[in-house]
């Protein structure tokens, strides 16, 4: 097993199972780790204890992940982010765009094991 483990073909955890989730909520939450390195890094730490290199927008959207917010929420508020100009998404995108960018950003983020709810 320890060999499987060096390269990579089986992942030990000492973690206690449900750590992290297999499935999204309504109202997802991220670790709040990984919220709190957001807030001063592009670079958080995930629960499976790798390194995870954010992208501006998905920065934005970990950092609201609290269980707070649910999509429309969060596409909310990335829409007046977009309208202060505190986030670039290139030319005015359409409400649908921005609905699946969070889509796909809160996907991503869920299989990097940055989500625990």
């Amino acid at each position: 097993m320890l060999r499987c483990t060096l390269v990579r073909l089986i992942d030990l955890s000492a973690d206690a199972p449900g750590s992290f989730v297999t499935s999204l909520s309504r109202y997802p939450v991220a670790s709040p780790l990984a919220r709190l390195e957001a807030r001063a890094e592009t670079v958080v730490t995930s629960l499976l204890h790798l390194e995870v290199k954010l992208s501006p927008f998905d920065r934005f959207v970990l950092m609201l992940l609290d269980g707070s917010h649910d999509d429309s929420a969060i596409v909310d508020e990335v829409d007046r982010a977009v309208a202060r100009g505190d986030l670039d998404l290139g030319d005015a995108p359409e409400r649908a765009a921005i609905i699946a960018a969070v889509g796909r950003a809160i996907q991503q983020l869920y299989l990097c094991g940055l989500m625990i709810a």
